[in-house]
């Protein structure tokens, strides 16, 4: 009874986990009232489930044995094998309350000495007496407004990390999230190609490129970007799984009538729909987010794990691909890279400038969260054409609001994640292509949100959460009996 109790628990986790997903994404990307309450409320739930399971059951309760990937039962709060990271985490929170914290004005005259100075000018124009108190954020309100993204992705990567203690858990909410992915694509294009442009039922005022149920063209090519490597290292997956041995190494004379005997070798199309639907979206930084993202999948996947044949296959699949882009609208993003605002950044090079003077005055503790658009036209004279409600570079705009003090764990934390991911990965056996996918899929977007305001969207947070907690946190092989098969797991 308690065995099926805690299956059914675990499901269900797995279930709130994939709503909040799919609601998030398919309903505007989670940018509407509404829909962010909804992906908040079923992410909430998920976490609770999750943490209501660390706290009073065994967390390896099952999963299989101790394998290379696992430090030991209670190896981390997150099944996450890293020292630092939740260091960083709580280092991270720390700063953020800090923000919010209401301290004497001495001690932010201290601390943050062009802050004081702004508040003394806004009280001498309004008329109004100081209290003595003041927090480090230029407005207290918007800070906790804003920190409910923070919130919605710390709740996914723990939620992320416990699903993918077990693999066979891990495989079935990425199957989901590539399901969706591909539905997104397919409600994309469908719009893009037919003229009908509509974002769900309101009208799009731009109608020459695809944005699907998201409004902003940049954020759905993103989330295809994103999962373009993923879904090329699943269909490898599932030919380790068929082909290859129990390390997931594949055959030297594996041949093409041997890939396409069954079902699945069908999975080669869906990289070819992500890539026709960047191409429709026309992302510039979406575009060379995909090139980076299969460029350091096939360097780091082709090693003496997978021979010949899978190289072999790569070339397939680049030529499927590059068939299904002569559809797309090629012209048009190909206009976009020679336009003359490329090498200017589209005016972001200019934003990127005027920052630097707030970065100076507040080098520390930043402005606080959700404050750029309230203190960049003070930095900003010269330009006052161009009001951005986003810095246009996740790092730039993290180091404005959270300064040295906040920015720097949140840095050192992505390390963490990304280098623990790693070790992970190298000893994951048949898993390996999709979380390689995953691996190189999460650095792209990183280098993508050098240009993009990606991480103020939702749904974004939702999956790269969700997919980095996974990564963290992957548990190794299946409990002794259990196939390793993408069919035994809903593939």
């Amino acid at each position: 009874m308690k065995a099926v109790l805690l299956r059914l628990t675990h499901r269900t986790v797995e279930v709130l986990a994939g709503g909040a997903i799919a609601g998030g994404l398919l309903l505007f990307g989670g940018t509407v009232g509404w829909g962010l309450t909804l992906a908040f409320g079923l992410m909430g739930a998920a976490f609770c489930l999750w943490f209501a399971l660390r706290l009073w059951v065994n967390p390896e309760a099952g999963i299989s044995q101790p394998s290379p990937l696992q430090n030991g039962p209670n190896s981390a709060p997150f099944h996450v094998a890293s020292r630092w990271l939740p260091w960083m985490i709580l280092w991270f929170g720390i700063a953020l309350i800090l923000q919010l914290l209401p301290l004497p004005e001495v001690c932010v005259a201290w601390l943050s000495p062009v802050r004081v100075g702004l508040a003394r000018l806004i009280r001498e124009g309004l008329g109004e007496p100081g209290t003595g108190w003041l927090t480090l954020s230029l407005a207290p309100e918007s800070s906790r407004r804003s920190m409910i993204l923070f919130a919605l992705g710390l709740m996914a990567f723990a939620v992320g990390g416990g699903l993918g203690a077990n693999p066979a858990r891990a495989r079935r909410i990425v199957l989901l999230l590539i399901w969706l992915v591909l539905l997104e694509a397919l409600y994309g294009l469908a719009e893009n190609l037919s003229g009908h442009h509509h974002t769900l039922w309101v009208a799009r005022q731009v109608k020459v490129t695809a944005s699907g149920s998201l409004i902003n063209r940049d954020h759905f090519s993103a989330i295809l970007a994103l999962f373009l490597p993923i879904s090329i290292g699943w269909f490898y997956y599932g030919l380790a799984v068929r082909h290859g041995d129990a390390n997931g190494r594949l055959p030297v004379k594996l041949l093409i009538g041997d890939i396409f005997s069954d079902r699945h070798g069908l999975w080669i199309l869906v990289p070819a729909v992500l890539l026709l639907g960047i191409i429709q979206g026309a992302s510039r930084g979406a575009c060379l987010t995909a090139v980076l993202d299969v460029t350091l999948l096939t360097v780091l996947g082709c090693s003496r794990r997978h021979p010949k044949a899978a190289a072999g296959m790569a070339v397939i699949i680049a030529a499927v691909c590059i068939a299904f882009a002569a559809l797309g609208n090629i012209s048009l993003l190909m206009g976009r890279f020679d336009s003359p605002d490329f090498l200017l950044g589209g005016g972001r090079l200019r934003i990127w400038r005027n920052c630097l003077g707030i970065v100076r005055d507040f080098p520390l503790f930043g402005v606080g969260t959700g404050n750029f658009p309230a203190i960049y036209m003070h930095y900003s004279l010269s330009d006052t054409s161009l009001y951005p409600y986003e810095a246009h570079n996740e790092w730039l705009e993290a180091l404005i609001c959270l300064g040295i003090f906040g920015a720097a764990p949140l840095m050192v934390g992505v390390f963490a994640i990304f280098a623990a991911a790693y070790r992970k990965v190298r000893w994951a056996g048949p898993d390996r292509p999709w979380l390689l996918g995953c691996w190189c899929g999460l650095i792209g977007f990183c280098a993508h949100c050098c240009t993009e305001y990606l991480l103020h969207i939702s749904a974004i947070v939702l999956l790269v959460g969700l997919l980095a907690g996974l990564l963290a946190g992957f548990g190794g092989q299946d409990p002794p009996g259990q196939k390793n098969r993408p069919n035994s797991d809903g593939g």
